[in-house]
C-alpha cells in the first residue's frame, strides 16, 4: 500500500490546471470579492441567467463570506461570462450586468469594483440602491 500510495505522489501527473485557472484562480477572485466587500452583505448573481455563480459564491463561502439573498444585502457581486455577450446582446464590464440586476429587482447603485477573473469572465461589485 505504502509502494502505491508512494508512486501515485510521486510518479503519476496531477491533471492540468483548467485554462480558465480552475480553482486557483476562483479562490484568487474570492479573496479579491472578499478584500472589496469586507464585512458588507452581499448577493451573488450571474450573467446570463443561466449561468451558474459557483466559481465565486464557492470561494467566497470557503473564506468565511458566504453570500446572502439579495433583500438582505447590501451590496451584489455580479459575474458576467463574455463567452454568451452574443447570446445576452449585451457585453460584459457593465451592460450585460445592470440588466440582470433589473431582471432580479436590484436596483443598482455605484459601481464599488470591476476585475477580470479569468479570461473573460468579468466580476462587477455594486453597491445596491435605497428604496
Amino acid at each position: 500500500m505504502v509502494v502505491v500510495s508512494g508512486w501515485n505522489l510521486l510518479v503519476v501527473a496531477l491533471p492540468p490546471v483548467n485554462a480558465d485557472g480552475g480553482w486557483p484562480a476562483g479562490l484568487v477572485a474570492g479573496e479579491q470579492v472578499v478584500g472589496v466587500n469586507g464585512d458588507q452583505p452581499a448577493a451573488i448573481a450571474g450573467s446570463p441567467r443561466f449561468k451558474k455563480t459557483t466559481a465565486v459564491d464557492y470561494p467566497v463561502t470557503v473564506l468565511g463570506h458566504a453570500p446572502v439573498p439579495a433583500r438582505a444585502a447590501t451590496r451584489v457581486t455580479v459575474l458576467c461570462d463574455a463567452l454568451f455577450e452574443e447570446v445576452v446582446s449585451l457585453a460584459c464590464e457593465g451592460p450585460a450586468e445592470e440588466a440582470r440586476m433589473e431582471e432580479l429587482g436590484i436596483a443598482a447603485g455605484p459601481l464599488v469594483a470591476r476585475f477580470e477573473a479569468a479570461p473573460g469572465r468579468w466580476i462587477s461589485i455594486y453597491e445596491i440602491a435605497g428604496p
